[in-house]
């Protein structure tokens, strides 16, 4: 009886311990979860700036493009033949 007694106690102990990791695992992953949105969402940002970087670096770069074709007409224009004093 006392073996059997203590055998009882380690399982219901042990199935009380179950128990407890159990819980304690459910919160570790609730929070788990709550820290990987929070880091989703950081880095969302992050993809949102360096977009918008890729943008804004594409814009001015195309701003250059758009100036030096301009100045090259100008040039093109002021060397011709035709007009030496422009």
């Amino acid at each position: 009886m006392d073996q059997e007694g203590r055998e009882s106690l380690v399982l219901s102990s042990g199935a009380e311990m179950r128990e407890e990791k159990g819980r304690k695992e459910k919160k570790g992953k609730k929070r788990r979860e709550e820290e990987e949105g929070e880091k989703r969402g950081k880095r969302k940002g992050e993809e949102e700036e360096r977009e918008g970087r890729k943008k804004n670096k594409k814009r001015e770069r195309e701003k250059r493009k758009k100036k030096t074709k301009r100045k090259k007409r100008k040039d093109i224009g002021t060397r011709s033949p035709d007009n030496p004093d422009l």
